[in-house]
């Protein structure tokens, strides 16, 4: 009787399939295959060497390769496990993404923030970056709060149109509960600034949580400045600038690879791995120490694109 598997990867590589796991069952594995209504050719090999997964699973390791059309579909996918004097199991792809960011995810930072600033310490909220441009509206997620959606452009769910590196001018000093900003980071000119800002007009003990990108292609041109790991947020976020961080995260890890592959510094590019977005949650702890004396507008040139 199969009791457990995890996927490791299912990765589409332009016209092949990757997929590698694990499967813990009472009986021997006779057979892993993945099924679907467009693989081509391909292969799949199981009871591969795991020393990370220990002893008991050292023969639960399984990696396969396929060829795909242009038609596939991995909604259509499954894997189907045989084992010895057993029927067979098949596990969907809805069941192997469970698993999988059942493994892989804590406990989302943004479910961590949401269930804090629900206490009725946290009243006064201001978002960055709040135009819904993609029809994305957050506000009424904290219903009963006092939320002001910022933005530098004017638009659906923007209360207040103002540049973020200029906050302070447009609210009181240590007024605000909570700052957070979702996917907007990676556009500002100059993010230390915008930190500082957050401090200014944090109250102590006020929550900032950011969601920006750490591994995703060139958008907005051209106002897409950065990318951000975990470790960054240290860099932002300390004791210079007024904070502790909470919690910091990286979720959906996605692979790297060269448009054209040349071999030398292209070698192992389709094994290494970034991760789709970088999150941080930060308390106000005191007033920055620091401060930055530069001119904006000398930073950036045009209009941010609508």
């Amino acid at each position: 009787m199969l009791h457990n598997f995890y996927v490791d990867r299912f990765v589409r590589f332009f016209d092949y399939v990757q997929i590698d796991g694990w499967v813990m069952a009472d009986r021997e594995v006779q057979q892993i295959v993945l099924l679907s209504p467009h693989l081509q050719a391909g292969k799949m090999e199981h009871g591969l060497p795991s020393p990370d997964l220990g002893g008991a699973a050292e023969n639960a390791r399984f990696s396969g390769r396929y060829l795909v059309g242009k038609e596939f579909d991995p909604i259509k996918t499954c894997l189907c496990v045989y084992e010895r004097d057993s029927p067979p199991v098949e596990i969907n792809h809805e069941e192997m993404l469970k698993k999988m960011e059942a493994v892989r995810k804590p406990k989302a930072i943004d479910d961590r923030f949401c269930e804090m600033v629900r206490s009725p310490e946290y009243h006064r909220l201001v978002e960055v970056g709040a135009r819904a441009r993609c029809g994305i509206i957050r506000n009424d997620i904290f219903e009963g709060k006092h939320y002001t959606g910022v933005d530098v452009l004017p638009g659906e769910n923007v209360a207040l149109v103002a540049d973020a590196h200029q906050l302070s001018r447009h609210f009181e000093p240590e007024s605000i509960d909570a700052a957070f900003s979702l996917n907007t980071f990676e556009h500002l000119a100059m993010p230390l600034q915008v930190i500082l800002e957050f401090n200014k007009i944090l109250r102590p003990g006020g929550l900032v949580y950011i969601d920006a990108p750490q591994t995703i292609g060139l958008h907005e041109m051209p106002w897409d400045f950065f990318r951000f790991s975990d470790r960054a947020w240290e860099s932002l976020l300390n004791s210079n600038t007024g904070f502790e961080i909470l919690a910091t995260q990286m979720n959906h890890p996605m692979h790297i690879i060269p448009f054209f592959y040349q071999g030398g510094i292209h070698t192992g590019y389709e094994a290494t791995a970034g991760y789709l977005g970088s999150a941080v949650l930060a308390r106000k702890t005191g007033n920055a120490t620091i401060q930055l004396d530069a001119d904006f507008s000398k930073t950036t040139f045009g209009s941010y694109p609508v």
